[in-house]
């Protein structure tokens, strides 16, 4: 319960709601990638995930039978025209690092709200892998905001965060 109490305390610090009730504790990051995709393969569909390529999501993707389509991360932002094109009915998840990794890249609000936007149009859930979140060098230009921190997206966010990079 302490170890849950401590969790709790530091999502709701960065505006994440969280309870006990909607924690759950992985043995590592990739085993949380791999259950987030895992629930995505109960659905037809194909997973939207922002590029470029992040080999787990891409490989514990592909291994729970999902077909996965990468939308382009530009150095401008994203294009909000490609990702209206790309995620449709047929899409069941929306999967992004924020940060990026590889690139770094740090989303924005209104970002986040295209992605909120699309996924409320949707009914979808998204998954955000926020594991790179503490090693943003320059806070200055590249405010952290976690997906699930975004109106109406607590909860259809599957919220990946740990204490590897925050703590290694």
């Amino acid at each position: 319960p302490e170890t849950l109490d401590d969790i709790q305390l530091y999502l709701n610090s960065i505006n994440v709601e969280a309870t006990h009730n909607n924690i759950q504790i992985t043995p590592g990051t990739m085993m949380g990638i791999y259950a987030a995709m895992k629930l995505a393969s109960r659905s037809e569909g194909k997973v939207v995930y922002a590029g470029p390529l992040y080999e787990p999501i891409h490989r514990h993707g592909k291994d729970t039978g999902n077909d996965i389509e990468f939308v382009d991360i530009h150095p401008t932002g994203l294009d909000t025209e490609q990702w209206k094109g790309c995620v449709n009915a047929s899409t069941k998840m929306i999967a992004i690092n924020n940060p990026s990794n590889p690139i770094g890249y740090v989303f924005d609000r209104k970002e986040l709200e295209l992605i909120r936007d699309l996924a409320v149009d949707y009914d979808l859930i998204c998954f955000s892998d926020e594991l790179y979140h503490p090693m943003i060098f320059d806070r200055s230009k590249n405010k952290h905001l976690a997906l699930a921190s975004i109106e109406g997206m607590s909860e259809r966010s599957i919220s990946l965060f740990g204490f590897s990079k925050a703590y290694g």
